[in-house]
């Protein structure tokens, strides 16, 4: 998933490495350019991930039964849900102080109109559209089953695709909007618990702490629950830990931890463990790899908003940075273009993969970058008019 939060703080002093942007009230507040190389490389892992999937709902040669292919696209999405909550977070924290009556009505009219625009889109493209043309066809996922259900139509209709995922269909070209249901949910009562908890810190903690032990009553009571597997899929795709431990990394002071984690090392530490934690899918531990990962993401990713000499920098380039900025775009069309690749060409992406994975980027990046340009954009900007008239 391709995180729809926007890579920007309340920080009142702009930090190198970023540039201005308006606030909730219209008041500057830096835009860490940093982040969006970080985008573009955890989209690129989901685009691994699927376009080894469907080459094998094509009949194709492919690489899905490798577990680091597997598990490649849900670790880029946990980046995304960890990065999700550290910049949310960042933007509310300012606010606590504020009546709600000013703050929310502000807050989710942004939200609304960066995420649903698009969402809506795929989901109007999903149902109605592609389903009628045959080169967006996945033999597997929607060639060959029936038409999605009204109630599956109406999880979708509600921004909760998750639930669809888990307890009814999937649906071609569109059922990885998952995350987006899931940060959608997030985003309806995050705020509430950032802008009146009265110890914030403690109450997050709480949160996850809550969360997680859901879910090990989930696994503990296993078939003695009507319909566990719709159970589980669901609590597995419910990370809200991992958005809160990324909004505990929003609240860090100056102070030891302040200074560890500007340290250029520390960051460098951090990326380094990635691939050590990432070991642990082969183990029974395999459930619990997004916690530490998150934690590390979380290190990363305050590093790099943070640290204007971050070894993220030398990542960031005017390229993966664009990328980044439509990343969203690139999450959502990246399924639908796939499969349009390999229905149009499909004879030869089957011998040229690497051809493959190099058509994708290249046209999902200009599907997005038109989409970006000429239809989310106008929409945030009437959202940020609105929005200041909160």
């Amino acid at each position: 998933m391709a995180t729809v939060a926007t890579a920007r703080t309340s920080s009142t002093s702009p930090r190198m490495g970023t540039r201005e942007a308006a606030g909730p009230s219209g008041e500057p507040r830096p835009y860490f350019e940093n982040l969006d190389c970080l985008r573009w490389l955890s989209a690129l892992a989901v685009i691994v991930t699927h376009v080894e999937m469907i080459r094998g709902q094509h009949g194709m040669d492919n690489a899905w039964s490798n577990w680091i292919v597997q598990n490649l696209g849900p670790v880029g999405v946990y980046f995304f849900f960890t990065l999700s909550g550290f910049l949310i977070t960042h933007i509310l924290v300012r606010y606590r102080e504020a009546p709600l009556a000013e703050t929310l009505p502000s807050f989710y009219v942004r939200r609304a109109g960066r995420i649903l625009p698009l969402y809506y889109l795929l989901v109007v493209l999903g149902f109605f559209v592609l389903p009628q043309l045959s080169v967006f066809t996945s033999p597997t996922a929607g060639g060959t089953s029936p038409p999605p259900s009204l109630d599956t139509f109406l999880s979708f209709l509600f921004a909760q695709p998750h639930v669809a995922s888990a307890f009814q269909q999937r649906v071609a070209n569109i059922s990885h909007l998952w995350s987006i249901g899931v940060e959608i949910t997030f985003y309806c009562f995050w705020p509430l618990l950032v802008l009146r908890a009265r110890h914030l810190v403690r109450a997050i903690f709480i949160f996850i702490v809550v969360i997680i032990g859901i879910k090990a009553a989930l696994l503990l009571a296993g078939s003695r629950i009507p319909n566990a597997q719709g159970w589980f899929h669901l609590a597995a795709t419910l990370k809200f830990e991992c958005m809160a431990i990324g909004s505990l990394f929003a609240l860090i002071t100056p102070g030891k931890l302040w200074d560890c984690l500007t340290h250029r090392g520390t960051a460098l530490t951090a990326m380094m463990l990635v691939p050590p934690v990432f070991l642990l899918y082969r183990t029974p531990l395999d459930n619990l790899v997004h916690l530490p990962l998150s934690v590390l993401f979380g290190t990363i990713i305050w590093n790099s908003a943070r640290c204007p000499s971050s070894p993220i920098g030398v990542l960031a380039n005017p390229v993966f940075n664009y990328l980044g900025r439509i990343s969203y775009g690139i999450y959502c069309f990246h399924v639908a273009v796939i499969n349009l690749l390999l229905n149009v060409a499909g004879p030869y992406f089957a011998e040229h993969r690497l051809l493959l994975y190099g058509a994708t980027i290249v046209a999902v990046a200009l599907v997005s970058s038109v989409s970006f340009h000429f239809f989310e954009e106008p929409i945030i900007r009437v959202a940020k008019r609105t929005a200041a008239r909160c």
